[in-house]
């Protein structure tokens, strides 16, 4: 088992950072105070570092050719890690002094990227060792090495050994943790690439060209009530006008369609009626598989989309000859189609540890786009430390900068591993889902009930071996603080793990880190209806579930609902996510949900031709060889479907509403800079019983119709409450008839309370 990157931190911490800032100085001199003195140049193991686990039933074969070219990319620590988990921690509580605060990508290589002095002594123990480092990282988080294997091996005190795996794959891997000059060891975080045991894969789960499960859900659909949307007349025409309408070929081929399904089932549509189409807002898609430009082209041109797409190479880009196996079309066309005016970047690298990290680096640092989407992933185990520790880095660096990570939990059930030439049965949750500060999404199936309604149950195809929703407790994280939220049923649960090195503050007991956070469909029986190889097809896989979630980050950013709040991209990031569920967890976990749908157990479904079909309730994805049943869907938070599905707009009981206020409200409103005050009312007075239309003044009002509430209190009592019409400082009522007194107008947005009573707030029946 690996160590717990929390120990490790901790490790880091209470050796060299103890006494913050301060600590961090001494560090960057270190190795200069005495640079040729026999205790700098002595080797010593990188602090936390450790071979990586070679997957079990692998045949050591020798070790690499000694003249083989080998590139390793060694990553360095951040300065200052317990100011930036102060940061971290702070930026969605309205408590802490660093509410809403978020860094540009210099102000955080500033305040915790390793120093420009610190980069140079590496560098120089590098060329000292024997090797070749090339141009550091533009964020001084990373330097690239180059040598042969004799020298890497002779320059890290270890042995590159090789191994055939389970499967067949020849891989190698070093035999001992990394050692490297004692001046120069506490500055580094590890060495990325003295292994290729771990290979990325995408979630998407086998293909189909049946239509028969989507053909009864949209039949099931087109029968609910048409009255369903919530808008009023003139913006329900103006949504359906404008919103990507699927042609012809694509609604003959059976499969869900985007406007036909996806985007009124998660409450898409209704901001489309808000002219939220997520302009302005930027995705990044990264990708390890080719896509075909007119496969592209032609989806677009079937939904009218002129969504802009460019492609970013990293590391020389794609690896040569990288398949097109659909995943790439699955990411961009689901992203376009649900946020059709947003910009999408497809970032493309080699499929190798080092690219993978690079990839999500190159992000991070262009910190251009403000979300991600990740398809792909691999069992946890088969990362080694220095990787998990440099991508841990990359995603605290993101989420410092306001930034959505969204990865797949995978589609092989609690078994992450299968596939990898080990034991396939062993619990395992995926990487880099696993990993704090990433909201790992999980899958669902939307079928129809016995009851002829639509519901969401757990995806879970073990009967037909294509798959479930990837979910379980890390061997390898702590649950972040943002996590710890015992206000959220089912969230803390006796299935959950400890570790002692995870203990906080807030975490006493010490658990390990759960996912997935979040879910939406993914069942490829159903299927998006994706075109590809010249064709429509039916995609499914937590592939399909994760961009999805990124459109929603999409169009949330650029929400009137955050532009109303002052509230910066809060998109779909966990912290944000995780408070506000604490915070509003009846949103959720009621009768009427409007934020988000929790996923329960159901143990039947229709089967399409009138009958019905015994479901799993949990997400053991039994070809494996795991029948344990760890992790039932709950009522609440589970392992299996995370918090829940996404009511992007809201519902009000059972019909979707203009405002009542839905999974994008509830997220600004958690991240909001402005709050409602009044400041004034004109006129302040007015004949007692006598209707009068005042103007409430202030500021942090809600534009949104039917956003905000005002109060008319006698004392303590509700004499009405009332919806005005606003602008972000003036709102419009008319007070009710009442008989000679003075009365306080208060007002609300929506999901927070009512102002308090103040002078300025007063209307006088006179």
């Amino acid at each position: 088992m690996l160590r717990s990157s929390r120990s490790i931190s901790a490790h880091l911490k209470r050796s060299l950072l103890a006494g913050g800032a301060v600590a961090a100085v001494a560090l960057g001199t270190f190795a200069l105070a005495a640079p040729d003195s026999g205790a700098a140049i002595r080797p010593m193991t990188v602090p936390g570092n450790v071979a990586p686990q070679v997957p079990a039933g692998a045949a050591r074969l020798g070790t690499l050719a000694a003249g083989q070219q080998v590139s390793v990319e060694v990553t360095l620590n951040l300065r200052n890690q317990a100011q930036l988990s102060a940061l971290l921690a702070g930026q969605a509580d309205p408590a802490s002094p660093y509410y809403g605060r978020y860094l540009s990508t210099a102000q955080f290589d500033a305040a915790f990227g390793p120093t420009a002095d610190q980069v140079t002594q590496v560098e120089n123990a590098l060329r000292a060792a024997g090797l070749t480092p090339g141009q550091a990282s533009a964020d001084r988080l990373s330097i690239p090495v180059t040598g042969t294997a004799a020298q890497v091996q002779r320059a890290f005190g270890t042995t590159l050994a090789t191994y055939r795996l389970a499967g067949g794959r020849v891989a190698f891997a070093n035999t001992s943790a990394p050692q490297v000059r004692a001046g120069v060891a506490p500055l580094i975080q590890g060495v990325i690439g003295l292994d290729d045991l771990f290979q990325a894969h995408s979630m998407m789960s086998p293909k189909t060209t049946d239509t028969t499960k989507a053909r009864a859900l949209m039949a099931a659909v087109a029968a609910q009530p048409a009255a369903a949307t919530g808008l009023a007349a003139p913006a329900a025409a103006a949504a359906a006008a404008a919103a990507p309408r699927a042609c012809q070929s694509a609604v003959n081929s059976g499969f869900l369609t985007f406007n036909g399904f996806f985007a009124p089932h998660y409450g898409l549509t209704q901001m489309y009626g808000l002219a939220d189409f997520g302009a302005g807002a930027k995705v990044a898609i990264l990708e390890l598989e080719a896509n075909s430009a007119s496969d592209i082209a032609t989806f677009k041109s079937c939904y009218g989309l002129t969504t802009a797409i460019s492609v970013t190479p990293v590391d020389g880009g794609l690896d040569p000859g990288a398949p097109d196996g659909g995943e790439a079309a699955l990411d961009i066309e689901i992203v376009a189609a649900l946020a059709p005016q947003a910009a999408l970047r497809v970032y493309q690298g080699p499929n190798s540890a080092q690219g993978f990290f690079d990839l999500f680096n190159h992000f991070a640092m262009a910190n251009t786009e403000k979300t991600m989407s990740d398809s792909y992933g691999g069992c946890e185990a088969d990362a080694g430390v220095s990787f998990l520790n440099a991508l841990e880095t990359v995603f605290k660096k993101a989420a410092a900068q306001g930034q959505t990570v969204l990865a797949a939990s995978g589609d092989t059930g609690s078994t992450g591993c299968v596939g990898d030439g080990g034991n396939n049965a062993r619990l395992s949750a995926d990487f880099p889902g696993s990993a704090p500060f990433v909201t790992a999404v999980g899958g669902t199936s939307v079928p129809v009930l016995p009851n002829g309604n639509i519901g969401e149950v757990v995806w879970n195809d073990s009967n037909i071996g294509n798959g479930a929703s990837g979910g379980g407790v890390s061997n390898v994280f702590c649950m972040p603080d943002y996590q710890y939220q015992p206000a959220i049923p089912g969230l803390i649960n006796s299935r959950l793990k400890t570790n002692a090195a995870c203990k906080t503050s807030r975490n006493k007991q010490g658990f390990r880190r759960e996912i997935p956070d979040v879910s939406a469909d993914a069942d490829p029986q159903t299927g998006y209806g994706i075109f590809w190889s010249g064709q429509w097809l039916g995609f499914g896989g937590t592939s399909a579930s994760a961009p999805l979630w990124a459109a929603i980050a999409a169009v949330t950013d650029v929400s009137p609902y955050c532009r109303d709040f002052g509230a910066a991209n809060p998109g779909a990031r966990p912290t944000a996510l995780y408070a506000a569920v604490a915070r509003l967890h009846s949103f959720v976990y009621n009768t009427h949900p409007n934020a988000l749908r929790d996923v329960r157990p159901v143990t039947t479904i229709s089967n399409g031709h009138g009958g019905t079909t015994r479901i799993p309730t949990n997400n053991d994805y039994t070809p494996s060889g795991y029948k344990g049943g760890l992790y039932p869907v709950t009522t609440g938070d589970d392992i299996a479907t995370g918090l829940g599905v996404p009511i992007v707009k809201g519902t009000n009981g059972s019909a979707l509403s203009t405002y009542n206020p839905g999974y994008t409200a509830m997220v600004c409103q958690q991240v909001h800079t402005r709050a409602p005050k009044v400041t004034g009312v004109s006129p302040s007075s007015g004949k007692a019983s006598t209707a009068v239309k005042v103007t409430i003044k202030g500021s942090g009002f809600l534009t949104t119709a039917g956003a905000m509430r005002v109060r008319v209190y006698h004392g303590a009592t509700v004499l009405a409450t009332l919806t005005p019409a606003c602008t972000q400082t003036a709102c419009t009522v008319t007070v009710p008839r009442e008989p000679a007194m003075t009365v306080d107008l208060r007002v609300s947005a929506e999901m927070g309370g009512y102002t308090a009573a103040v002078a300025a707030d007063r209307y006088r029946y006179a």
